[in-house]
């Protein structure tokens, strides 16, 4: 592997080889263990690109991926709530959930929530949520905050009960089909691809 000199302020690090993979993308795990190595070759340099958050990020997107792609059909519902309560316990999200759009064309559905016990009930299985998530462009993540009691997006103040919130989009081939909702808490910008990637592996299998 090598790592190039920085170019507008960031650095392009070689790719490891996986002989007994046919497929073009890297996986999480991949990715996760290039971090590792990372972090054995540059110190700093990981550091600065905060390479132990990302590995963190990588695995659990891995744990995820690999607990839905065995599961059966009659114990999808139960690793669905089972991944959303390792992205609560693992970010200190005290709500989250994933919703789908309505297969009666209802607009956006919680599929599968989590709270902490000491959170307040958001969000109910199968609670329809209009189309109020529309209104977001479904490219990147979103902040919900309130600044001086006026929020940027206020149709989703309902869903959110006001509090402050962090909508992370997950996009297939006929556009955006699910978000990863997280109420009373926000995440770093720099980790916005990390996120879209833990989205991607929660969503993608539903």
């Amino acid at each position: 592997g090598y790592v190039a000199p920085a170019r507008l302020g960031e650095h392009t690090l070689g790719a490891s080889f996986d002989f007994k993979s046919q497929g073009l993308a890297p996986t999480a795990a991949e990715h996760a263990g290039n971090l590792e190595l990372l972090q054995e070759i540059s110190t700093d340099l990981a550091h600065r690109l905060h390479a132990d958050t990302r590995a963190r990020h990588q695995l659990l997107s891995a744990q995820i991926s690999e607990r839905l792609r065995v599961c059966s059909l009659t114990r999808l519902p139960e690793v669905v709530q089972d991944n959303l309560q390792s992205i609560a316990q693992h970010f200190k999200v005290p709500c989250v959930a994933i919703a789908l759009l309505d297969e009666h064309d209802q607009g956006w559905q919680v599929h599968s929530q989590y709270r902490a016990f000491d959170a307040p009930l958001l969000w109910r299985d199968g609670q329809l949520l209009g189309g109020a998530l529309d209104s977001l462009g479904g490219t990147a993540p979103v902040h919900l905050t309130r600044n001086h009691g006026h929020s940027e997006h206020p149709r989703l103040q309902g869903i959110f009960g006001n509090a402050e919130g962090f909508l992370v989009p997950y996009r297939d081939e006929h556009g955006v089909a699910a978000w990863l909702l997280c109420a009373f808490f926000q995440a770093e910008d720099a980790f916005a691809r990390d996120w879209l990637q833990l989205a991607a592996a929660l969503a993608a299998p539903l």
